[in-house]
């Protein structure tokens, strides 16, 4: 998958294989109550029924926040969603200003330090990659670690995409062609 995606950009005859990887066992050995859960959830002001979306990284155009709260903006039940954004970045005002305007419940959480970053994955339902172009996103991979099912851009945006998720079974590919809608 990774390789297919390259090769549009590079002759393959001059690609070669970099490890270039997530701690799995790290992330796997986090264990957290339901306690641990409900504090999190209530100190940023997440409502206990929520569904919650996860974006994890820094708030910048090419990760398309803004195109998903628009999405989500389009749900019946998007009063029941929350749209958690853990990271910081220069879209964090615009963020803000469109989820007021699309009535999207969002949470900024800022820099989180890395070791703390599990836990908020564990808050969340479902996580969210649809970056214009990532060859390798390590949040995927991370997410995945957390049984999350997840939304990514393809076929073309994600690299690792045809490598990790499986259509229906553990994620949903977006056609990025098309407005996203939940």
């Amino acid at each position: 998958g990774n390789h297919q995606y390259w090769n549009r950009y590079v002759d393959s005859r001059k690609l070669l294989p970099l490890s270039c990887a997530v701690d799995n066992a790290y992330f796997q050995q986090n264990q957290f109550t339901t306690k641990d859960t409900f504090l999190l959830k209530t100190s940023l002001g997440i409502r206990p029924n929520h569904l919650i979306f996860i974006m994890v990284g820094k708030l910048e155009r090419r990760k398309r926040c803004l195109e998903f709260i628009k999405g989500l903006a389009l749900s019946k039940s998007k009063s029941e969603v929350t749209l958690l954004l853990v990271g910081d970045g220069d879209l964090k005002s615009e963020v803000l200003e469109t989820a007021a305007e699309f009535e999207v419940n969002v949470v900024i959480t800022g820099f989180i330090e890395p070791k703390n970053i599990p836990l908020y994955y564990n808050l969340a339902d479902y996580g969210v990659s649809i970056a214009s172009y990532d060859p390798s996103p390590k949040t995927l991979n991370e997410g995945l670690n957390f049984d999350l099912p997840y939304i990514v851009a393809g076929p073309t945006e994600i690299g690792t995409v045809n490598d990790l998720i499986k259509e229906g079974v553990n994620g949903l590919i977006w056609d990025s062609s098309k407005p996203f809608t939940y």
